[in-house]
């Protein structure tokens, strides 16, 4: 673990640098774009370390295992542990690809569960709180499509959200 943190650690020490640089030539070029150009370059670069940072954080909580059988939330019966599944999970900070999940099935009510999906409390579409929050604040000041068009521009994304 100490390995991977301080690989993102130099990761953004040396995106800062390279950060640094292009500003100068920007400045000294007399280079146009206001500060929303310096907005969306810090943006760009901060965004892949945060995924990082957040997969990390992900990662650290596990798979979500409980063993070969565990107890079903919502019905109470037992299920069983099938095997692990790979998703995309969606957040405020872009996709978090390739998360590990336990996945259990077999319980009365019918439905299989990813503990992991559960702690973390993922949509059924692998959507983080946050961005849920996001996309509802955004359909609430205008129409679906309206919303949604300004949700992808907010969070410079072209996913499905």
């Amino acid at each position: 673990m100490q390995e991977i943190v301080e690989g993102i650690v130099e990761e953004f020490r040396a995106e800062v640098e390279r950060f640094v640089e292009e500003a100068k030539k920007w400045v000294k070029e007399g280079a146009d774009g206001g500060l929303e150009r310096w907005e969306q370059g810090v943006r760009d670069r901060l965004q892949p370390i945060q995924r990082g940072l957040l997969e990390v954080v992900i990662k650290m909580m596990g798979k979500g295992y409980e063993g070969a059988k565990r107890r079903c939330p919502q019905c109470r019966q037992m299920t069983r542990y099938v095997n692990d599944r790979v998703r995309t999970i969606w957040t405020v900070v872009g996709e978090v690809k390739g998360i590990r999940r336990s996945y259990y099935h077999g319980c009365g009510c019918g439905g299989g569960r990813f503990p992991l999906d559960e702690k973390v409390m993922l949509d059924r579409d692998g959507r983080s709180p946050g961005i849920r929050r996001m996309v509802s604040l955004a359909g609430s000041v205008s129409p679906y499509e309206k919303a949604a068009d300004y949700f992808k521009k907010a969070l410079m994304t072209n996913a499905d959200v």
